[in-house]
């Protein structure tokens, strides 16, 4: 096995994302099966970010399928990550699996954990992040990363006025 053990065994098809996402084992710094959002958060200087955000876009490029990517996200926005976040939009569905491996391959390539979610089916709040706060990687098809856009917009109008009705009728704050 490698430094990370777990990694080792997530990156196995099979083993379901959901798991995949939520425990890594480091066996010189945690017990196993620790959740990742206990994990302390690390800091990077502006050269190894951008070190890792090249990484992150080689290995993507790769994938033709792959039509745009965003990096988001903590990694993105503050000083300190526990992850580096990565929405990626397919030409087709690809399935947990496709993610799975990308998240398990770049983890262990980069020696940071890298968690790799697309965006096409995602729920809307999560694409309006991605696109409001993220960072475009590439894009391979402008046309299709234009008409996402727009179609996130036209969603996230909605969504939004509903969301703010059930804000107000339960007396919460916006």
């Amino acid at each position: 096995p490698g430094k990370d053990l777990l990694v080792d065994i997530l990156c196995v098809p099979a083993f379901p994302l959901a798991i995949a996402r939520l425990f890594r084992y480091n066996s010189t710094t945690m017990s196993p099966f620790e959740e990742k959002r206990f994990l302390p958060k690390r800091t990077a200087t502006a050269g190894e970010r951008e070190r890792l955000t090249q990484a992150v876009k080689e290995r993507l490029m790769r994938e033709t399928d792959i039509l745009f990517a965003y990096l988001h996200g903590s990694f993105v926005n503050a000083e300190s990550f526990r992850d580096i976040d990565v929405g990626i939009f397919t030409a087709a569905p690809k399935g947990f699996s496709f993610e799975s491996d990308l998240s398990c391959e770049l983890s262990h390539a980069l020696g940071h954990d890298v968690e790799v979610r697309a965006v096409n089916e995602a729920p809307v709040a999560f694409q309006m992040a991605v696109l409001r706060d993220g960072i475009a990687l590439f894009s391979r098809s402008d046309d299709a990363r234009a008409d996402f856009i727009e179609g996130v917009g036209r969603r996230y109008r909605e969504y939004a006025h509903f969301r703010n009705i059930f804000m107000e009728a339960v007396g919460a704050e916006q």
